[in-house]
């Protein structure tokens, strides 16, 4: 049995990594920072005897990510796991057009194209998309963030529905996380930051969701509740809700 996980050099790519190996699973692993994972790379075979692949790849640029397929999925791939990703906190006309692009590309060309080709060249598997809360929400200071989530789980419910009418054994899960004790806050530029749920316990439910080859899942009980109930809500107050939440991270 073999995992692709993008993002696996922290938070929740480490937590997948090591559940999946201890379920004995070998590994593929990619992130930009190569020496986070080969430390995450030596620690999971010393303790489960699994193989671990190291692939360092930026999933900003597209050439590595279509680099990325290439190398991976001429192999027998059981579970890709799309979890790199990341957030920019700020007015939407003061982000550079390099970082809009870089957080584009990571946060849907990079999963669009990987959940592709997966489907593509596998014959049967599971695919997890982390999405988040902010699928469900408008994102002022985090306005491209939140929408490239709404992307997730958009593409990943109807690709789901696609491949289920067709016949397929291939389901994508669309796991959407509330705030965690990740790196997210800081590589976000935020001043502060709140957590609803721990990366353990979301990559649990995760990953159990996976496999039951359910749709969509969430990090925590708070979380589900907090989709639900936007449900409800105009969206015109729910933004301007979002807008004080994302301004006292600047604070």
């Amino acid at each position: 049995m073999l995992a692709l996980i993008t993002g696996a050099s922290s938070g929740l790519g480490v937590e997948f990594a090591r559940l999946l190996a201890m379920n004995g699973y070998d590994l593929i692993i990619t992130a930009r920072r190569k020496d986070r994972l080969m430390a995450l790379k030596n620690a999971i075979e010393k303790k489960y005897k699994i193989k671990v692949e190291v692939v360092s790849a930026d999933l900003s640029d597209v050439s590595d990510v279509l680099n990325l397929a290439g190398k991976c999925f001429t192999k027998k791939i059981d579970v890709l796991i799309n979890n790199a990703g990341f957030g920019i906190l700020g007015a939407f006309n003061n982000m550079s057009g390099r970082d809009n692009v870089d957080l584009i590309n990571t946060n849907i060309t990079a999963l669009t194209l990987l959940s592709q080709e997966f489907i593509k060249t596998q014959k049967k598997g599971y695919i997890l998309n982390v999405a988040s809360i902010a699928a469900f929400l408008p994102g002022p200071l985090l306005s491209t963030y939140y929408a490239s989530k709404a992307y997730v789980l958009s593409l990943s419910s109807a690709v789901n529905e696609e491949l289920k009418r067709r016949g397929r054994p291939i389901s994508v899960t669309t796991l959407c996380p509330g705030p965690m004790k990740t790196e997210f806050f800081t590589t976000a530029g935020a001043s502060k930051e709140f957590a609803t749920a721990a990366p353990s316990d979301c990559a649990k439910r995760g990953l159990k969701a996976m496999f039951r080859r359910k749709s969509l899942v969430f990090s925590d009980n708070l979380t589900a509740l907090g989709a639900f109930g936007s449900r409800f809500l105009p969206l015109g107050l729910i933004t301007k809700i979002s807008y004080r939440v994302q301004r006292s991270k600047l604070l």
